[in-house]
């Protein structure tokens, strides 16, 4: 029996990357209020890497949706797939966090 690729391979390396970039920027703006003392490039920062910290999830998830055949069998093989569907779910409510957070500091 062939060696078959592996849905979760390589992915969740960037996913816990993205993850620790996500809980410094809100951390950071919670505790320390300004990363770069102007609120507009504070927010900025935030916007934008909540869109790239939000864009790898969406990617996953659209890839599960629609290239993927047994959807269900790469998911629920244990609790490999489980924990790669809640890092992706986690990451991405962190990421619309850190969009939050950066559209406030425009106001």
């Amino acid at each position: 029996m062939a060696n078959k690729p592996t849905l979760f391979r390589g992915k969740i390396v960037r996913l816990w990357g993205l993850l620790a970039v996500a809980v410094f920027y809100i951390s950071w703006m919670l505790f320390r209020h300004t990363l770069t003392r102007h609120a507009r490039l504070d927010g900025g920062i935030g916007v934008l890497g909540g869109l790239y910290v939000c864009s790898h999830p969406a990617a996953n998830f659209v890839d599960l949706l629609f290239f993927r055949r047994n959807i269900f069998e790469d998911l629920l093989q244990g609790w490999k797939g489980i924990t790669w569907l809640v890092l992706n779910l986690v990451t991405f409510f962190l990421g619309c966090l850190m969009i939050t957070i950066g559209a406030i500091r425009f106001v």
